[in-house]
C-alpha cells in the first residue's frame, strides 16, 4: 500500500502547488475578511477558488461569484436586516457602507 509520500511523489509539483494554494486560499480569505469586509473580499475569493479548482471560462469565473455574493448580500442585508463584516480599512469600509445603504433604502 503506497504511503502519503509515495502518492505525493507521483503527483507533479504543479499539482502539489495547486493543492497548497487551494488549502491556503480560505486561510487568506479569513485573515482579510475582517479588514476588507465581506462585500469586497467574497467575490474575489470565490473567483480565485473557482479558477484554481480548474474552471477557466472567464464568463463563469466572473458570473458565478457575483451571483452568489449578490444573493447572500441581498438576503442578509435587505431581507434579514443583518450586517455582514464591512471591514476596517478606509476604502473598503466606505464601499461596504455605501452598498449597505443602497440595499436598505
Amino acid at each position: 500500500m503506497p504511503t502519503l509520500w509515495d502518492r505525493m511523489a507521483e503527483l507533479g509539483s504543479g499539482q502539489i502547488a495547486r493543492m497548497s494554494f487551494l488549502l491556503l486560499l480560505p486561510i487568506v480569505y479569513a485573515l482579510l475578511l475582517e479588514n476588507t469586509g465581506f462585500y469586497f473580499t467574497t467575490p474575489l475569493f470565490l473567483a480565485a477558488y473557482l479558477f484554481a479548482s480548474g474552471e477557466h471560462r472567464w464568463s463563469r469565473v466572473v458570473a458565478i461569484p457575483l451571483v452568489i455574493s449578490a444573493l447572500v448580500t441581498v438576503l442578509f442585508t435587505r431581507y434579514l436586516y443583518m450586517s455582514l463584516p464591512v471591514g476596517y480599512w478606509p476604502g473598503f469600509y466606505d464601499f461596504s457602507n455605501w452598498l449597505v445603504v443602497l440595499l436598505r433604502s
